[in-house]
């Protein structure tokens, strides 16, 4: 119902599941918020709504009474007393709506009915549900009865699988357990799989992971790339013609009680979402070890009890490479997957044309020179940003602004070195902020690594690029040329390569930069920004990805050789056929894969089966 005066609203909601139903009344206030508590108020207005939620039940009857006035919560005694008025007609509303709705479940079952199949109906838009026996005048009245928001859940409902349920449509499958957090390591394993079993279906398995943050569908085999089949024309992986290429089939689940047939596991630090019975239980299955982090997080943290060495290593860095103190090269196969990698699939549309994805929001016309939100604050991270900010001061002067409402503006958005608010509201960008929101209003972005680790290539390269800005990057740049084209990006060590430039404590040798160091690098960004035509170079590339990184020419100066230096090209490489990434000259990528396929060889006879049965089937339908 809703006063005259339009200030104050009663809705209410009906919910069925197996154990009952819910009776949920939304007081909004005059503003138009919804009554959810979990929302924020809406801008002008204040959040002053009132929620009650009463569950009536046969079985067991279960009541839950519940006001929320915005600031202090209200509460209901056990007597049922209340403090004003306005409070006690609500919940005298609530008391008959629920009477109300018992009585007419008793009579629905004593007529023969099914009220739970009237409440169940589908819901019509988000405010309204329909039933299709009921008339004009009934189709009104459900019209005004609105739904709960996202917050407002049920009172006890029926649990359901975190992931959803895994159907069997009868054919084979390969489970890949995490015992740590999945979102590291998934993709890889995917194109490994799929190029190893191919036409098997991929089941992620991952309690702690919430899959609904990847988008699995847009998962299609990477063999069907452009319409064209990969390989060199021979035959696939296993054994068969290039043309019996079969589609990609991937689901993922994150119900705990899935058994894997080979587990994908990182250090301990990346098992804190398990409980801790769950953890370890897989140490009889084939397994993978894996990492993002730099190599002083590969050996130092326990691992779990297994009864064989890895299958084979996934690492986002190269420093235990052609280690035999680390792995064993004859039973574990060491696979370079820099997890830069994964991430640029995720934001492969912001990547692979960028002239496209931020025509509306052009990064040389933006606002501000350099953004940057980090909280692992680090000595070099530290000193290049004030270094910015000096070199900004001589090149813009502080406040200036150019004929093109451009300024030399350095903000530090994360907790490191933080000088700018992200709002009114806010001190600090929210949680899961996309890059191209977050660096909306900059035309540089840095991106530090941790450490110029080799290999060492991670998300924050990806981030920056990502946002439609620069990035000025800090890190192996031999590596991070074979994911990011050459000229697409600041390489913080060729400048200094260039410029003959050695960083460091020249009486320390190995030594971290020095505040002069970051300074040459400061002075070159600031240089560009105030040529347009220098800082449009950075974009003679639309797509930024390396589509081809092992044709990536290096200088005499800067060795990185394919077996010697780095075991194969990143992987798996974005919009490339899989097949194309374990060809005869792939390196690590073929061994997996081979490694693999042994592994599960009974998969290959079980698809082969599997769809021979499919394919007499048809035959036998036709007929």
């Amino acid at each position: 119902m809703k006063a005259t005066d339009g200030r104050v609203s009663l809705a209410m909601d009906y919910g069925a599941t197996d154990y009952g139903g819910d009776v949920h009344l939304t007081l909004e206030s005059d503003d138009g918020a919804p009554a959810n508590a979990n929302s924020p108020p809406r801008a002008g207005g204040s959040r002053r709504a009132r929620t009650m939620t009463m569950g009536v039940t046969g079985r067991g009857a279960r009541r839950r009474l519940a006001l929320d006035a915005g600031g202090a919560p209200l509460e209901l005694d056990r007597g049922g007393r209340y403090r004003g008025w306005t409070v006690a007609c609500a919940v005298g509303c609530a008391f008959i709506a629920g009477v109300a709705l018992a009585l007419a479940l008793v009579a629905s079952t004593g007529a023969g009915g099914d009220l739970r199949h009237l409440l169940a109906a589908p819901r019509d838009g988000v405010g309204s549900f329909r039933s299709s026996s009921s008339s004009s005048s009934s189709s009104a009245a459900a019209a005004s009865v609105r739904t709960p928001l996202p917050g407002l859940a049920l009172a006890e409902p029926r649990p359901q699988p975190a992931g959803g349920i895994v159907e069997d449509d009868g054919g084979p499958t390969v489970t890949v357990g995490f015992e740590s957090s999945g979102d590291f390591y998934w993709l890889p394993m995917v194109r490994l799989l799929e190029a190893a079993l191919p036409g098997v279906k991929i089941i992620l398995a991952d309690p702690t992971y919430d899959w609904s943050a990847v988008n699995l569908e847009d998962l299609t085999s990477s063999s069907r790339h452009d319409g064209r089949l990969g390989g060199d024309g021979s035959r696939t992986s296993d054994g068969s013609h290039p043309e019996t290429v079969r589609d990609l089939r991937v689901v993922a689940t994150s119900d705990p009680t899935v058994e894997p047939d080979v587990v994908v596991e990182g250090p301990d630090i990346f098992q804190a979402g398990r409980d801790e019975g769950s953890r370890c239980a897989w140490g009889d299955k084939p397994w993978v070890q894996t990492t993002a982090e730099p190599s002083m997080f590969f050996n130092a943290w326990e691992w779990c009890r297994h009864e064989r060495d890895p299958v084979m290593r996934l690492e986002t860095g190269l420093a235990h490479y052609n280690q035999d103190l680390v792995y064993d090269a004859k039973k574990t196969t060491y696979v370079w997957s820099p997890y830069a990698m994964t991430h640029a699939w995720l934001m492969r549309d912001h990547l692979a044309d960028r002239l496209r994805a931020f025509k509306d929001n052009p990064p040389d016309l933006r606002r501000h020179m350099v953004g940057w939100a980090s909280g692992n604050c680090q000595d070099h991270r530290a000193q290049i940003f004030r270094a910015l900010q000096r070199a900004s001061n001589r090149g813009w002067r502080t406040g200036r602004v150019d004929e093109l409402g451009r300024d030399g503006a350095v903000h530090a958005l994360g907790a490191c070195e933080h000088n700018v608010r992200w709002s009114s509201a806010d001190e600090y960008p929210p949680r899961g902020t996309k890059p191209w929101e977050l660096y909306k209003d900059y035309r540089w972005v840095l991106a530090l690594e941790n450490s110029a680790e080799p290999g060492y290539v991670t998300e924050k390269l990806v981030n920056a690029m990502a946002s439609g800005a620069v990035p000025v990057y800090y890190g192996d740049s031999r590596a991070a040329r074979k994911v990011f084209k050459r000229g697409t990006f600041v390489d913080v060590l060729e400048i200094w390569r260039l410029k003959g430039h050695v960083p460091g404590d020249p009486e320390v040798p190995g030594s971290p930069p020095t505040e002069a160091d970051w300074d040459v690098i400061a002075d070159y960004v600031v240089t560009i920004d105030r040529d347009p035509d220098l800082y449009a170079k950075f974009f003679a590339h639309s797509n930024a990805l390396n589509e081809e990184p092992e044709s990536e020419v290096y200088e005499d100066a800067v060795k990185f050789e394919i077996g010697v230096d780095y075991p194969n090209e990143p992987f798996p490489q974005i919009d490339r056929p899989v097949l194309e990434q374990i060809g005869p000259d792939a390196g690590a990528t073929r061994e997996a894969v081979w490694r693999l396929r042994d592994l599960f060889r009974e998969k290959i006879d079980e698809r082969d089966a599997w769809e021979l049965r499919r394919a007499n089937g048809s035959k036998a339908a036709k007929h």
